[in-house]
């Protein structure tokens, strides 16, 4: 077996080094892009010197989406790609060498992690792109849901804070009766100039079911 330690890079070069079956390093630090031709020649290079029929392993850090093209190539050329936490290598670097981090630290750290913790390898599945593609709007709408949460909790706190008791008014402060009330009428002292029949009109166009809550309580918003 022979193990490709990959340390990614965003824009710049990646760099690798092959460790062989007993965990000794058998080619020098080799520099390549994310470019079918590169990946191709990296990998030709290796099998060059290596046994026949050898089983390829290419470990690497989830560097942003890095790593995806890198082993997309890598995989269809025969090579098993597999990702590895961040905070594992991180952890062996500073083993390595406490006070210094480079391209060859890392790789090596890579090439060397079956040997130093194999438990925590597992081969890539790469998605399909359909599989890929509900992987991401997945994420994205966890994303959004989040955001929609958040937004929620600042409109709940602000009008705790300025009308007090609003939502006893409303069966929900997000429906459109409240969001309506936001918009038109949030100034209490509009409220109070306007008056209660004033109001009322105003959310007549609105569903039947939703406007009545607020004539039956209407006379919480004209204050004293």
């Amino acid at each position: 077996m022979y193990t490709i330690g990959i340390d990614l890079a965003i824009t710049a070069a990646h760099k690798a080094i092959v460790a062989g079956a007993d965990g000794k390093f058998v080619t020098p630090l080799l520099s390549f892009h994310t470019r079918w031709r590169d990946i191709q020649q990296l990998v030709a290079r290796i099998r060059k010197d290596a046994p026949p029929d050898v089983p390829m392993w290419a470990v690497m850090e989830p560097t942003g989406m890095a790593w995806f093209p890198v082993s997309i190539a890598l995989h269809s050329l025969g090579v098993t790609p597999y990702l590895v936490s961040g905070q594992r290598t991180y952890d062996l670097r500073r083993y390595f060498k406490r006070h210094a981090s480079s391209d060859r630290v890392s790789a090596r750290v890579l090439a060397k992690m079956p040997f130093l913790d194999e438990e925590s390898l597992y081969p890539l599945e790469i998605p399909s792109s359909i599989q890929f593609a509900c992987q991401r709007a997945c994420k994205e709408l966890d994303r959004v849901q989040t955001d929609i949460a958040a937004i929620k909790n600042r409109l709940r706190d602000t009008d705790r804070f300025s009308w007090p008791g609003l939502e006893a008014v409303f069966s929900s402060i997000f429906s459109p009766v409240a969001r309506l009330f936001r918009e038109t009428w949030y100034d209490p002292f509009r409220v109070v100039s306007a008056g209660v029949e004033t109001v009322r009109e105003t959310f007549l166009p609105l569903s039947r079911r939703e406007s009545q809550l607020l004539p039956a309580k209407a006379g919480s918003l004209g204050g004293d």
